[in-house]
């Protein structure tokens, strides 16, 4: 099932850990992203590795990872508007990294995860999130 989730959509292992490198890359870099992940983050290639782990079971279906991404994320001090942010920079470097399939399928992947992160972080402020999904540049963001 694996080599065919491959032969579909194209993020292997190596394809996994360049979108992290260079995801990783921006944010380090972006101004609103950066700060919230430099506070948090002091050994970044321990992170990445973390992050191709996390990566992997969506794309190739290793079951490699066994982390609580969850209880590490919910702390973050962070708004709708940095979870847009994220997912624009992740699409953009899915999209210079893999193929039209793997792109969308990773996509899909991070805008479920983004939604429910952002729902946990919501819920233990007290507030509830807006569903609604909200078209930026031509992108599906959902909120």
């Amino acid at each position: 099932m694996t080599a065919a989730l491959i032969a579909e959509t194209g993020p292997d292992e190596a394809t996994l850990t360049t979108l992290v490198r260079r995801f990783y890359g921006q944010i380090r870099n972006d101004e609103a992203l950066g700060p919230v992940l430099h506070r948090r983050i002091h050994a970044w290639n321990v992170h990445l590795a973390k992050m191709v782990e996390f990566w992997s079971p969506v794309a190739v279906m290793t079951g490699r990872y066994g982390g609580m991404p969850m209880q590490a994320l919910i702390l973050l001090p962070a708004d709708w508007s940095q979870f847009e942010r994220w997912l624009m920079l992740f699409h953009d470097t899915a999209e210079r990294t893999c193929n039209r399939a793997g792109a969308t399928h990773l996509m899909e992947h991070a805008i479920r995860t983004s939604r429910s992160l952002y729902t946990a972080i919501e819920n233990r402020c007290g507030t509830r999130p807006s569903t609604k999904a909200s078209s930026s540049n031509g992108r599906q963001h959902v909120r």
